[in-house]
């Protein structure tokens, strides 16, 4: 199956989906939702996984990291993402999100 990357607009950032699902959850806040979307076209890369950092994905909510930490924790409590932590060369981890696969298509 050819995976298919979303254009980017004039403001260089990606045109998101949000699959009906996620919106129509009531257990999600706007916010989340717009989070899912900005996270589902980087997960769909090559490798499968996003791994966008907190602060950058705070700066485009105009929220904080520690906000955004908090709203992936909710979108994988309720089964939307899920994370994994791989520990780098240099002792550092690096985050990598996945989409869950029921929540692939829009």
């Amino acid at each position: 199956m050819e995976t298919e990357y979303t254009e980017y607009n004039k403001f260089k950032l990606p045109n998101i989906v949000i699959p009906l699902d996620v919106l129509a959850n009531k257990n999600l806040s706007p916010r989340e939702m717009i989070l899912f979307g900005y996270i589902t076209d980087p997960a769909y890369n090559e490798q499968g996984y996003c791994n966008l950092s907190n602060r950058y994905l705070s700066v485009l909510l105009n929220t904080t990291p520690t906000t955004v930490s908090r709203m992936i924790s909710n979108l994988i409590k309720e089964q939307y993402l899920y994370a994994e932590y791989i520990e780098r060369p240099d002792g550092n981890q690096e985050r990598r999100i996945y989409i869950n696969k029921k929540h692939n298509e829009a």
